[in-house]
């Protein structure tokens, strides 16, 4: 994968916009105390080099009738785990799909509206041929999450 450097301004307009897209391009350029055209320049420029992927809203699961969140984790056997993996992350319930190492190979980041559509969807998945085993860890309380890339993390209060 192509790595690209990226400058202060660049980092500034990225976190800006991380932490909302719909930030209007002048008030961008009155804080980088630069223009408007420069910064809409930066964006598009952003874009077409993909470092910019789309733009979004993040959503309150909770607020919309989701309300279970669960990593599951599969053993998939054989050669096909790259097929597996890309027909997991055709599911509505699967938001993230990793490889990972260890006794099971997949990790996915999933949520669904409650504990049946989960059952529902262990079901599903695990007809698939080339999955050994699942195991399921629901998140009982989330104290964060945060996908955002360039937003400092805050420091660990002093216990």
């Amino acid at each position: 994968m192509k790595f690209l450097k990226i400058d202060k301004e660049g980092n500034e307009i990225l976190k800006i916009l991380e932490e909302n897209s719909r930030t209007p391009l002048r008030e961008i350029a009155k804080h980088l105390r630069s223009s408007e055209g420069m910064v809409h320049h930066r964006i598009e420029r952003m874009k077409k080099d993909g470092i910019i992927e789309r733009f979004s809203i993040v959503v309150n699961p909770e607020k919309i009738g989701i309300e279970l969140t669960a990593l599951v984790q599969l053993k998939i056997s054989g050669p096909d785990l790259w097929r597996a993996m890309d027909e997991l992350a055709t599911r509505d319930e699967v938001r993230c799909v990793y490889s990972i190492p260890g006794d099971y190979n997949i990790l996915l980041f999933c949520r669904f509206r409650d504990m049946k559509h989960l059952n529902e969807f262990l079901v599903d998945i695990l007809e698939i041929r080339s999955v050994e085993r699942s195991m399921v860890l629901p998140i009982l309380k989330k104290v964060k999450e945060d996908f955002t890339v360039l937003r400092k993390a805050p420091r660990p209060a002093t216990l």
